[in-house]
C-alpha cells in the first residue's frame, strides 16, 4: 500500500468536506413562510374632567372604543378585577 502525500490528504479531505456540505444543503429543507407580524395598537389622549357621559363599546370591525373612560375603569375591565386590587394606580 503506498503512502499518501500530505497535500494529498489535505486535498482529499477539503474534497470530502465540500461535498458533505454540498449535499448538506441541498437536503436541507426550505425554512418555512413566517406569517406576518400582527399586534394591537392603543391609543390613549386626556380629556378634561366632566366634559361628558362615557362610552364603552366595540366597533363593527370588533375594536374597542371608549370615550372619556377612566383608566382604572379600563383595566378593572380588561382583568376583570374590582376597584380594590388596583394598587398605584394613576389619580
Amino acid at each position: 500500500m503506498m503512502r499518501e502525500a500530505p497535500n494529498e490528504r489535505r486535498l482529499r479531505r477539503t474534497l470530502l468536506l465540500a461535498i458533505a456540505c454540498t449535499l448538506a444543503a441541498v437536503h436541507t429543507p426550505p425554512c418555512a413562510a413566517q406569517p406576518p407580524l400582527e399586534f394591537d395598537v392603543a391609543s390613549i389622549k386626556p380629556t378634561a374632567a366632566g366634559t361628558g357621559n362615557t362610552t364603552m363599546g366595540f366597533d363593527p370591525d370588533e375594536t374597542f372604543r371608549t370615550t372619556r373612560a377612566p383608566l382604572n375603569a379600563l383595566i378593572q375591565m380588561a382583568y376583570k378585577i374590582k376597584d380594590f386590587q388596583v394598587s398605584k394606580r394613576p389619580k
